[in-house]
C-alpha cells in the first residue's frame, strides 16, 4: 500500500513558524515520513531546521561529556 505524496503547512513547535511539509514516503507501512522545502527531515511537530539545531547541541553536549571522562581517565 503506498500513501499518496500529501502538502501541508504545520506550525513548528520550536520556532513557533508555519513551514510546509512534504511527505517523502514511509518509514514502515503507517508512519509517514516528512520533509520540508530544504529537504530535511520533520521530527515530529519540530521541523527540519530546528531538528538539525537540536541535534546540532545535544551532540555538541554529549562530545565534551566524553572529553570530560578521557581526561578523568
Amino acid at each position: 500500500m503506498e500513501a499518496k505524496n500529501e502538502e501541508n503547512y504545520h506550525i513548528c513547535k520550536r520556532c513557533l513558524k508555519l513551514k510546509k511539509r512534504i511527505q517523502d514516503g514511509l518509514y514502515n507501512k503507517k508512519d509517514k515520513r516528512w520533509m520540508d522545502e530544504d529537504g530535511l527531515l520533520w521530527s515530529g511537530k519540530v521541523c527540519g531546521s530546528c531538528n538539525r539545531e537540536r541535534a546540532k547541541e545535544t551532540m555538541k553536549k554529549a562530545r565534551a561529556k566524553n572529553e570530560i571522562k578521557k581526561d578523568i581517565i
